[in-house]
């Protein structure tokens, strides 16, 4: 840790905290009873009540042994994801899951202080570089315990916590507008699809009468088919077999794949071609069915067995049929026409794709309102860089008010503070003073007698 303002002191977590970990513990769930706080519902800086999971209220005894997270104390993600740090602002009972640890500080005003601590940049690096783990980070309850953090004299701690709920209030306010964005856009792009697919985004003097209801059948070259979905391998085969993540946003993602020991002969039907039509035919009801053109080279990748292949024939454009399979009328359809069971992935066969309804105007309307569709999107695209520019300096913003907060520069020092050190002995003392009292019990030997006869 760097040098510490002047009056600071930095400690290791396990001598100002009890622990609570129910990690290795996995309750069982319910439909209703008491709220269930896991790992996904610790945000940076807040307790997200959604997802809502419940366990009996039966089981709530049994199951909190290890220690009852207080309101005022701090929660800690352990792993997927990492480093998550709130203040619980929850007063009802609750049950911890695992892959979340309390942390217990006497005093909930320290609480604050040291839970904006643990979501600065200063601790956030150290708990990275502290973690294992290659796929997902993870953080030992051991390690955590002999991580340090900084405390001030509390009085000094009191002001930089009260400062930054203030400002940190005004950046959520300003997060909280910009998350509305990205719905908006969606609803945004689904309008014009909608209104270009049915002949109410042109104007009278563009728009004919001859619109057609037809089937994706009518209007590809042949039968969409699926792919193949061998094994991946960890060496380069020179055959990549796109993943799902390639189409799942909606469009086509470059250099998602995997490598795949296939023999593929030139003339296979696996091949991707130029203005080739990808559509998922097996994902999450919400993507089932997305759909994405793929605009480059030839015979680059070959496709998996969840997607299925289409090519557009010459009564219409390969990319009018992209946005009208993109529409929420096809969307909607597939949704509606996917079939499986619980806990499967919900899935479209080649008869419901080859079924799926398209308003077919004419090549030339189709070209106009293709080039509509893409000056929109355009207009679009751009605010949605300006929203992400935007979070990104948010995001940034919010690291560095706490950067500077704990490098003592946010509100002014008071020479007039009772020292840290006095306070810690506060702390150490109450800690020490709350452990439970070991019970020892005197070993009873049962007397020998002996019969007189």
């Amino acid at each position: 840790m760097s040098e510490l303002p002047k009056g600071w002191l930095s400690i290791e977590l396990k001598e100002i905290c009890k622990f609570i970990d129910y990690r290795g513990k996995t309750p069982k769930k319910v439909s209703a009873g008491l709220p269930l706080i896991t790992a996904k519902n610790i945000r940076d800086g807040y307790i997200n009540r959604e997802p809502r999971e419940y366990v009996t209220e039966d089981s709530y005894e049994g199951w909190m042994t290890r220690g009852i997270p207080e309101f005022g104390d701090i929660l800690i993600t352990s792993e997927a994801p990492l480093g998550n740090v709130a203040c619980i602002d929850i007063e009802e009972k609750f049950v911890l899951a695992q892959r979340a640890i309390c942390l217990q500080i006497s005093d909930k005003s320290v609480s604050k202080f040291v839970h904006y601590f643990m979501r600065s940049p200063l601790f956030q690096v150290l708990l990275l570089e502290q973690s294992t783990g290659t796929t997902v980070k993870g953080i030992k309850s051991a390690k955590l315990k002999e991580m340090k953090v900084c405390v001030a004299p509390l009085n000094e701690q009191i002001r930089i916590a009260n400062k930054l709920d203030s400002i940190l209030a005004k950046v959520d306010k300003a997060q909280a507008r910009l998350d509305k964005i990205p719905a908006i856009l969606k609803r945004f792009r689904q309008s014009v699809l909608a209104a270009a697919t049915s002949g109410d985004l042109t104007d009278s003097s563009v728009t004919s009468k001859e619109w057609k209801s037809v089937k994706l059948i009518d209007v590809v070259e042949t039968k969409p088919r699926n792919g193949k979905s061998p094994k991946g391998v960890d060496f380069d085969t020179g055959i990549k077999n796109l993943t799902l993540s390639a189409i799942t946003p909606g469009y086509f993602v470059e250099n998602k794949f995997k490598f795949v020991d296939l023999d593929v002969s030139e003339n296979s039907h696996l091949w991707v071609k130029n203005q080739d039509i990808l559509i998922q035919r097996a994902n999450s009801i919400e993507y089932v069915g997305v759909s994405a053109i793929y605009e480059g080279e030839d015979d680059k990748y070959i496709y998996p067995d969840l997607i299925m292949k289409c090519r557009a024939n010459d009564c219409i454009l390969p990319k009018y049929l992209y946005y009208a399979l993109s529409s929420e009328v096809v969307r909607k359809y597939f949704r509606d026409n996917a079939t499986g069971t619980t806990g499967n992935m919900p899935k479209i066969n080649q008869a419901v794709v080859s079924a799926a309804p398209i308003s077919l105007p004419t090549l030339v309307e189709q070209e106009y309102i293709v080039g509509l569709v893409e000056k929109l999107f355009r207009k679009a695209d751009k605010v949605e860089k300006q929203y992400l520019d935007a979070k990104a300096r948010l995001d940034r913003l919010t690291q560095s008010i706490l950067a500077k907060a704990f490098r003592g520069e946010l509100v002014p020092q008071d020479p007039n503070d009772e020292p840290a050190e006095k306070l810690l002995e506060r702390i150490l003392a109450e800690k020490e003073q709350n452990k439970p009292k070991k019970v020892t019990r005197k070993r009873t030997t049962k007397a020998k007698t002996a019969e007189k006869v």
